[in-house]
C-alpha cells in the first residue's frame, strides 16, 4: 500500500516523487504507461540521428526557484539555452508567451 500514487513519468511525474523524497517521504508509487520514464521529453538516439519523441522540448519558468530544482538533478551543460522573446494577443491584449508563465 502507497501514500501516495504518481500517474505518468513525465518531468512532473518524476519531479513529484523527486520532491517526496527530499522531504523523507519514500511511500509512493510512479505509474508509467511506457517502458521508460520522461513523458513528451523523451529523446532517442537512433544511429547518429537525435529524435525527439515529443517534439522540440523547452522548459520556461519566471521562477528561478524550478531551475536550481531541475539543474540540481540534471547538468545545465546538458541544456541548450536561448534567450527568448515570445508574445501572443490574447482577448487583444499582447502577453509574453508562455501564457501559463504569464497569469
Amino acid at each position: 500500500m502507497y501514500d501516495y500514487l504518481i500517474i505518468g513519468g513525465g518531468l512532473t511525474g518524476v519531479s513529484t516523487g523527486r520532491l517526496l523524497q527530499q522531504k523523507g517521504i519514500n511511500n509512493f508509487i510512479i505509474l508509467e504507461a511506457e517502458s521508460e520514464a520522461g513523458g513528451l521529453c523523451r529523446t532517442k538516439m537512433i544511429g547518429d540521428h537525435v529524435l525527439d519523441i515529443g517534439g522540440g522540448h523547452f522548459l520556461c519558468s519566471k521562477y528561478p526557484e524550478v531551475y536550481d530544482f531541475i539543474f540540481s538533478h540534471l547538468p545545465s551543460s546538458e541544456f541548450n539555452i536561448f534567450p527568448r522573446v515570445s508574445k501572443i494577443i490574447l482577448d487583444k491584449n499582447i502577453i509574453d508567451y508562455p501564457v501559463e508563465s504569464n497569469l
